[in-house]
């Protein structure tokens, strides 16, 4: 990708803010909405798609809200340790009241990054038909009907672009609508926020060039931190009953990575975060029930195994890891990452199946 920037002028799709777990105080999010206060940025969304970022919190919501009420139910014992870090669990919530408070932390980021609404009312009817007939993007092949949102959204924002005369890069995780855009000589794909907040990073930072030349110099500690950071989290069965152990990292391919902002510490001294993308091989050893040798418990409803299979299993994941890293102008040698924070998981539990291998590969 070249890091020339082409626009000022961005449009973030639905399948953005999913990607990001709607952590509109995240790094990555927080830095938009500084951009866009200090008009360095414009950021765009269409009617639809605010309807969809609402439509999706709500049905994140309630999926989560289903696996709580599942968990009470199958794990009602736990009621009866009084005072346990399960107790919270159990207390009755105004779910009204809390999905109220999610959509409006979304209300709370368009207002601060004083998103530009655009209307899909004037777009053009017949047009989009006509795209959806010859089975042009965003529809390609199969005519996909559910697609006709994007094709809405993409037709407005083209629109916007020719009435203004700008030119407007659009984030989204969709190849349909990334295909869309590439047709489009208004419109600029890009797959992930981390790259158009990189391209403002090396337009807007005249020194930036030196720390990519820093870092690409230092991959080797970067490996290393990652894998020690790796190798100290939490790893779990997904599919078996057993436990996890050792894990040992073999090999990291760092992949890409993208400078997010660039904070200026004083006295020639900056501090970066990045987003490094990283391919991890490990083995991990596991023992778990040996269920083809177990019989049925008619008591507990569940089988019985009398034997354990104990085993080292080779596997391969795709990380996103975000570092804080520190760097002095001037010293070439002045290298500190201060942190690191795992992005591409919720937490630093990772599951692993037996059967069907990793399951984010």
């Amino acid at each position: 990708m070249s890091n020339n920037l082409e626009t000022r002028h961005i449009y973030i799709d639905t399948s953005i803010f999913i990607e990001k777990n709607f952590q509109y105080k995240s790094d990555l999010f927080q830095k938009l909405v500084s951009l866009s206060k200090s008009d360095d940025v414009h950021v765009h969304l269409t009617t639809i798609a605010i309807e969809e970022v609402r439509d999706h919190i709500s049905q994140e919501f309630n999926k989560s809200i289903k696996a709580i009420d599942s968990f009470k139910s199958k794990g009602r014992i736990l009621r009866n340790i009084k005072n346990s870090i399960f107790s919270p669990i159990f207390l009755e919530v105004d779910k009204k009241a809390f999905l109220d408070h999610l959509l409006q932390q979304f209300d709370e980021f368009l207002e601060d990054t004083s998103v530009n609404i655009i209307s899909v009312e004037s777009v053009s009817v017949k047009a989009v038909f006509n795209k959806y007939f010859l089975s042009k993007p965003p529809f390609s092949e199969g005519k996909k009907k559910h697609e006709f949102p994007d094709a809405f959204a993409l037709s407005a924002l083209e629109q916007w672009c020719i009435n203004k005369k700008e030119r407007m890069y659009v984030i989204s995780k969709d190849p349909d609508f990334e295909a869309a855009a590439d047709e489009s000589e208004y419109l600029i794909p890009l797959t992930r926020l981390e790259q158009f907040l990189n391209l403002i990073a090396f337009h807007d930072e005249a020194w930036i060039e030196i720390f990519e030349k820093l870092l690409k110099s230092n991959l080797s500690q970067v490996q290393q931190i990652i894998g020690k950071e790796f190798e100290s989290a939490g790893f779990w069965l997904e599919d078996q009953r057993g436990e996890v152990e050792n894990i040992r990292v073999r090999s990291i391919d760092i992949q890409d990575f993208y400078f997010i902002a660039i904070i200026d510490e004083g006295v020639d001294k900056y501090s970066a975060i990045l987003e490094v993308t990283s391919n991890i091989d490990f083995t991990a050893d596991v023992s778990y029930d040996d269920l083809d040798n177990a019989t049925w418990d008619s008591e507990t409803k569940m089988p019985m195994a009398f034997e354990t299979i104990n085993d080292t299993i080779e596997r391969e994941i795709e990380l996103t890891s975000e570092l804080r890293v520190v760097f002095e102008k001037g010293e070439q040698d002045s290298w500190d990452i201060k942190s690191i924070e795992f992005k591409s998981l919720d937490s630093l539990d990772f599951p692993i199946t037996i059967d069907n291998q990793w399951p984010y590969k």
